[in-house]
């Protein structure tokens, strides 16, 4: 589900992927809640615009960490994971967020 998220993210203008996170998604499941609002947030931060205000709401933050990859990454998703994914205890390293590097971001 992610997946497909940021392979439609990607290919959108600026002016849509903004567009996406101003509008609150349904909650769909605990990892997903916290990830899409951590790429919200990352993305709003990325182009220097307001952070959406539903970011910052429950269920948007995991009580547990949690770590993509196996047992052997933690190590390597502590240290590469943003601070937006960070702060919602999801350690997913850079890999979701690589696409977002090219499309002429402010930061």
């Amino acid at each position: 589900m992610m997946k497909q998220y940021l392979d439609e993210v990607v290919n959108m203008a600026v002016e849509e992927v903004l567009s996406s996170i101003a509008q609150e998604p349904v909650p769909i499941s605990p990892i997903f809640d916290a990830h899409i609002a951590g790429m919200a947030e990352y993305i709003a931060d990325r182009y220097a615009v307001e952070r959406p205000a539903w970011i910052e709401g429950m269920p948007r933050f995991l009580p547990e960490p949690v770590f993509f990859g196996g047992r052997r990454s933690h190590q390597h998703m502590l240290v590469s994971t943003n601070d937006a994914m960070r702060r919602r205890n999801l350690f997913c390293g850079e890999i979701t967020l690589q696409a977002f590097k090219s499309k002429g971001a402010a930061k």
